[in-house]
Order: structure tokens, then C-alpha cells, then sequence
């Protein structure tokens, strides 16, 4: 990297959304990475940090938008017992607690790198478009299913394996937010002013003066 926060992108210097993602990913993985393994360890000792009662709540209220959620929770809950359901809830909680330290990075990386930002491209697109295709299978999808295969379908097994599972689909979560916070950001940038239309990576209008 060029700086602390600089982005290796192009070779003329420029970077893309893909570029800026990639980044962000890979701090978010270095400082997140042992939390599942720890999580594991934490379920398999007995350990409990928050009760039953507390954790039903906050993943009933989740649901709303987060319907398999409730689902895998239920199935630990049923399979497992309440007390390792609720170590679910609460790996889940401490993983929705680091998306706004996230934004935050993505904000200042973006911010030291925003006049380097290119147009959009078919890369770009396409990040976007899967991340949206993430979203969908974590939120809604991603029921509990019967199957021989766990690592494509969430199962409850005795060692609490589903945890590493279902960090590794956090991760397509987080990025998509990510993804559309700095879309986000690069237009309200460019509508602002704060950047012209081959800086910001947003078309701007055409001077035929120049």
C-alpha cells in the first residue's frame, strides 16, 4: 500500500470500489477472525455470558428482518439447549456490534482515497450485484435444513462447528453494507460538489469548452 489506508489499485494510481472493499475485508478478517474460534471454545466449556431470557428477546426482535435467525436459534435451542442457543444470539450480536466500527474504517479509507476513486466498472457492478445475492441467503435462505451436508446448508451439530459456518456468511453481510455505504457516500460526494465527475468515479457533465 502506498500509505497506512492507501489502496494498491491500477496501475495509473487509481482505484476502484473493488479495490477500496478488499481493504476494508481484509482488516475486518484480521480483527475478527479468532472470534468464532473463541466462540466455539466459550460454547464447548459451558461458558455463558447472557441469559436465555435476554437472548429469545433480541433474536425474536431481530427476526423481523432477520427471519432465519429465529429459525437456527430455535433449532440450537432444541437440539442443543437454551444456553447454547444463547451463545448463538450472542455471537451474533458481538458480530452486528463491529459493523459500525466497519463503516467507520470504510469511511476514513474512502476519505484519504476519494480523488483516487475510478469509474465505475463491470467489477464493481458485479461486487455489488453479489453482495445483494449475500444478503438475500443470509436473511431469508439460510433455514434450517436436514442434510449431510453442513457446510451448504445450516445444521446444529455437537461442537458448535456452525459457528465458523455462519462467520464466513457474515462476512458476505458485512461487505454488502459496506458496498452500499460507499456507493452511497460517493454519491452524496459528488451531488455535494465535493468532487468532480472524473474524480469521484460518477460521470459528470460534459464541457464542450475544454
Amino acid at each position: 500500500m502506498s500509505s497506512r489506508d492507501g489502496i494498491n489499485g491500477a496501475s495509473d494510481g487509481k482505484t476502484t470500489l473493488v479495490d477500496l472493499l478488499n481493504i476494508v475485508l481484509r482488516k475486518y478478517f484480521v480483527a475478527t477472525a479468532t472470534l468464532p474460534v473463541l466462540v466455539v471454545a466459550a460454547d464447548i466449556g459451558g461458558l455463558n455470558i447472557i441469559s436465555s431470557e435476554f437472548a429469545s428477546v433480541v433474536v425474536r426482535a431481530l427476526s423481523s428482518f432477520w427471519p432465519t435467525l429465529l429459525q437456527q436459534y430455535d433449532a440450537i435451542s432444541a437440539v442443543r439447549g437454551a444456553s447454547h442457543a444463547a451463545n448463538y444470539a450472542l455471537f451474533f450480536l458481538v458480530l452486528l456490534a463491529t459493523i459500525p466500527i466497519g463503516v467507520a474504517y470504510a469511511a476514513h479509507t474512502y476519505q484519504k482515497n476519494r480523488r483516487l476513486m475510478k469509474e465505475t466498472n463491470e467489477r464493481d457492478v458485479l461486487a455489488l450485484a453479489v453482495s445483494l445475492v449475500g444478503v438475500v441467503l443470509v436473511l431469508f435462505l439460510d433455514g434450517v435444513k436436514e442434510s449431510s451436508k453442513p457446510i451448504y446448508n445450516f445444521s446444529v451439530d455437537r461442537m458448535g462447528l456452525y459457528f465458523i459456518r455462519q462467520y464466513v456468511l457474515f462476512l458476505g453481510l458485512f461487505l454488502a453494507v459496506i458496498a452500499w455505504f460507499v456507493v452511497v457516500v460517493r454519491i452524496i460526494d459528488y451531488s455535494a460538489g465535493g468532487l468532480d465527475g472524473t474524480d469521484s468515479g460518477i460521470p459528470g457533465p460534459h464541457n464542450d469548452n475544454t
